[in-house]
This record gives structure tokens, sequence and C-alpha cells, in this order.
């Protein structure tokens, strides 16, 4: 018989099928809401890390990226663009599935999202997967998934708001409010946040473009809001619109040493900022369950107008070019779960995302503007059991997802140029399985293992740079991993632990030698590392949380490099290490203890036409730690104050961008 690729999707459903068969009653369902993908299966089995809203709140977060930096293997820093970005087990965000209620957040172009911009008090869990995630969420998950799951309106009406004010003329304020009406649910939030910047150390040595004091241009206005209706015509079913806008300005820091360049005038020290950015998601959800199956249905439609402007000065006063970005990304997921007759479930349907990035560069410096089109559609289908064994307590989760991606794009330097760049990509292929099992082997401790192979496929960004320097958009080949696994968690009445031993295995990693080289596959990278994590309230007064994380990044450079410069994988946390203690005597004090140890950064220093020369350079390892008090009042009202980098340390996450100081707040809630 002639293999095809074919065949081993046919024999992954057989499986499928076969495991569904023979499978026994599983635990009760979890959740029924349109955030979360699961509706059976318990994170102890699964694999999943769970922030309950009660958990956050102990933290006293102002927005999510400090909701969601005490996860071990998390890394949350403040990056290039003025954002709160993250990473997952040395893996960037742009290779991360970052959702809200199960819809993609990411900016289309650069796969990046500024977390600060979502709603805190809307969101009532954070579930996070790292090295393994369900099929259901299909390509591009190859650094894992963060979903945040935001509330559900009850009988009770609700009203929460927050205000709180600090250094730098910094302000964040929100307002949530939800409330049924018989079979309809209605929730509302609005969220606002500005600030003239945030300080660095005193310790802060001048630089040629940082004199220290505020950062420079480190500025941002921004506001969010988020609205939901929700109809329930059957018990156990709803029908929900929900729409969730962001909208704001910010300034973008600049490197502290960079020198201007005669061949490149306006962009280095990039003194630029966005004048423009907007986000607006408009979702609807159909979501039907009855004794035997559920039927799910989620259409969205993403619209993203950014502006970038680009300075020669950086008194912002001579502009040297505007880019608008005008993109889109409209999706579905269609799912069906079926539940056998002992109660397990399996799962299977289609999804279709389409991003579209329209571009134009007016560049007043050169005279000219510039045209942009790119266009990516990624088509899946998945299938997935999840189901129990022996009294419950071997779970087995088995699934795969096949994925096409199809990219289109041209380039004109003139409106209505018949000279055009085109590109039309032919059709990117990639199958996915994926395997979990645990063993609930004492009633306090589970063991597990996993695999699972994932695709990343090349950016808009990526394939747009090499369109500009006119090659074939389809040279770039998806980038893929196999993630392995093993697992150990147990948990008690007053204490919880978990350890956890990874490796991926990453191949065709996306890079580029230079500013303005073309992208190619020039990287294989095998990430290893291992997680421990301790949590306890041994007394009414006293809690903590206690992570590890060491991760050891190794990039193996491929024969297409020509530099073959790479050790380790840049900006990748090593070592981190996390205490989070909590005492609640007459007020609640939180204290975060923060270390990280980075790797190494490469650098070309080959000057124009030379061979290439890199060398690396050191970030220096650096202890932060964080403070939060807070005292409630009339059951109702809570008053705060935070501290975030107390003890003023002077620390670099990224070499020539230098971390926040110390950097306070004041502020109050009130909860009804």
């Amino acid at each position: 018989m002639k293999f095809s690729f074919k065949t081993p999707v046919v024999v992954f459903l057989f499986l499928i099928f076969i495991l569904s068969a023979f499978s026994e009653g599983m635990n009760e369902e979890e959740y029924l809401n349109i955030g979360e993908i699961y509706v059976v299966g318990t994170p102890e089995f699964d694999n999943r890390e769970i922030i309950e809203e009660k958990e956050f709140k102990a933290m006293n977060p102002v927005t999510i990226d400090q909701a969601i930096e005490t996860v071990p293997g998390v890394d949350v820093s403040v990056g290039q663009k003025n954002s709160y970005e993250l990473t997952l087990r040395g893996i960037s965000q742009s290779k991360i599935s970052l959702m809200l209620d199960g819809i993609p957040l990411y900016e289309p172009y650069y796969y990046e999202t500024d977390l600060s911009m979502v709603n805190l008090s809307a969101v009532s869990q954070l579930s996070v997967s790292k090295g393994y995630a369900s099929a259901e969420y299909g390509a591009n998950t190859l650094g894992g998934v963060i979903n945040m799951i935001t509330k559900e309106s009850s009988d009770t009406p609700v009203l929460s708001i927050s205000a709180s004010f600090g250094n730098n003329n910094t302000i964040y304020s929100d307002i949530l409010t939800s409330k049924s009406f018989g079979k309809l649910d209605i929730l509302f939030g609005l969220n606002y946040g500005k600030s003239d910047g945030y300080s660095l150390s005193k310790d802060y040595e001048e630089n040629i473009n940082e004199d220290g004091d505020v950062r420079e241009n480190s500025n941002f206005d921004k506001l969010g809001t988020t609205l939901r209706f929700a109809y329930h015509p059957i018990e156990n079913s709803t029908i929900a619109f929900s729409n969730y806008y962001f909208s704001g300005t910010k300034g973008l820091p600049w490197d502290e040493e960079a020198e201007r360049d005669p061949w490149r005038y306006f962009n280095e020290p990039r003194y630029w900022d966005f004048s423009e950015y907007l986000k607006n998601i408009n979702a609807l959800d159909f979501n039907f369950v009855f004794e035997n199956f559920q039927i799910k249905e989620k259409i969205y439609h993403i619209k993203t107008d950014n502006t970038l402007d680009m300075y020669v000065d950086k008194d912002f006063e001579e502009l040297a070019e505007s880019d608008t970005f005008d993109d889109y990304t409209f999706g579905h997921k269609f799912g069906l779960v079926l539940f056998n007759e002992n109660n397990s479930e399996f799962t299977m349907g289609f999804a279709y995302r389409k991003d579209f990035h329209k571009k134009i560069a007016d560049s007043f410096f050169y005279d000219e503007i510039e045209y942009d089109e790119i266009s990516q559609e990624i088509y899946t289908v998945y299938a997935e059991n999840r189901a129990y064994f022996f009294d419950s307590n071997l779970y087995i989760q088995l699934g795969m997802n096949y994925d096409t991606l199809r990219s289109r794009g041209y380039k004109v330097w003139m409106e209505g140029d018949t000279d055009i760049e085109e590109a039309d990509g032919k059709p990117i292929d990639s199958y996915n399985p994926n395997l979990l099992v645990s063993w609930n082997i004492l009633e306090p401790v589970t063991i597990g293992t996993s695999i699972q192979k994932k695709t990343h496929y090349p950016s808009m960004n990526q394939m747009a740079n090499n369109l500009d320097l006119g090659l074939d958009i389809t040279e770039l080949r998806p980038e893929s991993s196999v993630n392995k696994e093993v697992f150990v968690q147990a948990k008690f009445d007053k204490y919880s632990a978990k350890l956890s031993v990874y490796h991926y295995d990453i191949k065709d990693l996306i890079e580029r030698d230079d500013k303005g080289e073309p992208y190619f596959n020039l990287q294989s990278a095998v990430i290893t590392g291992s997680e421990i994590s301790v949590s306890g309230k041994p007394f009414e007064f006293f809690s903590f949380n206690l992570g590890y994380s060491m991760n050891n990044p190794m990039s193996e450079t491929g024969e297409e490099n020509p530099g073959g410069y790479m050790e380790e994988l840049p900006y990748t946390p090593k070592t981190t290490i996390f205490v989070g203690l909590n005492f609640s005597y007459f007020v609640d004090l939180n204290l975060n203890i923060r270390s990280h140890q980075l790797a190494y950064e490469y650098f070309n220093i080959a000057e124009w036409g030379d061979p290439d020369l890199w060398v690396k350079e050191e970030i220096p390892a650096f202890t932060v730690i964080d403070l939060k008090l807070q005292k409630t009042f009339f059951e109702h009202y809570t008053a705060f104050v935070i501290a975030r980098n107390l003890l003023d340390v002077d620390y670099y996450e990224e070499s020539y961008f230098p971390a926040p100081g110390l950097n306070w707040q004041v502020g109050f809630k009130y909860e009804f």
C-alpha cells in the first residue's frame, strides 16, 4: 500500500475512537461558558495552570501582566514597544497563542499583544497551557496558550470600581458591572490608563540617548471596554454577542546607545511613537449543551488600526515617515462534542482564520509612498478524545490537528502602479498529533507525561520583509517543535507542589542576520528545563508561593546561516526564582521577590561589506522586590499601596533598554 500524508490522520482518528469506546466515567463538568474550550477534565490531570480570580486578587494586581507573572515558567517584561510582553519557558510571545475568551488577541502583522490593555476586573480566570495544549487551539501554539476568561453574570447585580494614582502622573482605573435579567445576561466593563512614563533607577548612569529619571518616550494613554449580551434560550445553552475595544497612543523607548546611521537616517535611534493604536473585536458565540452532545460555534472579527510615526529628532518636530497599518482578522470555529454513555468526551471540528494586513508607508524624507498587502488563511480540522479509566484515576487525552496555510502578498510604490511585486504562496500543510497520560497514583498525587508536535507559521511581518527585498514569501518554512514533558503534582489540605521536566526540539526557527536582511530558516534549538512550585497556607494569617525555573536554551545553527554565531537563544530567561509571601494581620501585605539570570545576546559588529563578526554580551542577573499593602474597610472598600522594584534596582532584561526602577501607586477599590 502506498503511504500518503493522509495515512497518519486516519490512524489517529481510529485510535481516538477506540479510546472513546473503552473509556469510563469522567469527573463532573468544569466549564460551560464561552471562554474555555474544555467541558470536562481538570487541570490536575491535563497539566494546565489555572489561576482563579480569588488567587490573583490576593496579589492585588492592577493589570493582567501582574496577575500572571507568578506562574512558574512565565516571564513578563517591558518590551521595546512600551508594552508588557511575556515568554513561556523562554519562548517569545509572538509564538504563544494569547486569547481572550478563546479569541486570538495578537496584532496580525507581528503576532504581538499588549497585555495591559485587557480589563482585569472583567477576568475571572487565567488558563495557562505551556508545552502541551489541546488540539482545538490549532496551529501557532508552539510556545503554549494563555486564555483569559471573562466573568459570567448572575442574578445578583455586581459593581466593581478601582482607581489608582502613581508617580509620573500615572493613572489606572476600571469599572465593571453585570446583572442577569431572567434569560438575558449583561456585562459591561471600562478601563483606562495614562502615564508620562516609568521612572528609571536612581543608580542609572546617563547614556548617549537617555539621561535618566523618567524613561524617554515611555508615555502611554489607553482605553478599553468590554461588553457582552448573553441569552440562554434553554438550560445549559448560550447565544452571546461580545465586544472588546482597545484604543490608545504610546511612545516607543529608544536604544540608549544607538548612533545615527547615515544609510537609515531616521531609523537609529528610533524616535517613534504610535499616534493611533486601536483594536475592535466583535464575536458571536453559540453554545448548546444537550444530554449526549454539545454544539459550539464561535465567529469573530478583529479590526486593528495602527499609525506609527517616525521622527528625525527626539523633540518630535520633523516627521520622516508615517506608516498606517490597516489590518483585520476574521475567523470562526465549529465544534461538536460527543459524550458516550460512560460520560467521556470526544470532540471534533474545524476552524478558519484569515489575517489581512495593509500598510501605507508615507515617507516625507524620501518623498515616496509604499503600499504593502499581505494576507494569510489558516484552515484547521481537529479531533480529540479526553477520557478517564480505572475509577477515574487514569486520564488520557489523545488528539490531532491538521492545518493548512495559504499566503498572498503584493507591493507597489504608487497607488495604481502596474509594476507589482506579487507572491501567491502555495499551501503549507502541517499535521500535529498530541498525547497526554496522567495517573492519580495516590489520593493527593498525580504523575503524567505528554508529547505533542507543534507548528508555527511565518508571520506577515517576516513575509512582508522578504517581499520588500524581492524574495518569494513561500521560501520560509514553518517553525515546528516536538514538546515532551513529565510532571508530578500533589495537593494536600494546606499545601500543593508540582515538578515538571520538559524538552523542546525546535526546527526551522526563522531569523535574520541583521535589520534590513531577509528572513530565513536559520536555526534549530533545543530547550530543556525544569520547574518546581510549592504553595501553601500553614496559618490563617500567612500563605506563600515559591517557584523555580531552569532553562537551557541551546541554539543549533543551520547550514543556511553564514554567521554560525548563536550558542543560546537570546532574551531567554535561564534561571528564575520567585518567592511570594502573603501576610494578613490588620493589613494584607504581599511581598514578591523575582530573581532572573538571562541568556546571552548576540550582535553583528562587522562593517559594511566585511565578513560576519558576532560577539556575545552577558546581561547581568538581577533580583527585584515588589511590595503591596491593602486594607479592607466596611466589607466593600479596599485601599492599597503598590511599590514595584521596591529597592530601585538598576537592571536590564534586554541590552540597551533599561528596565523600570522604583514606581509606585496608591488607590482604592469598591466591590458590591
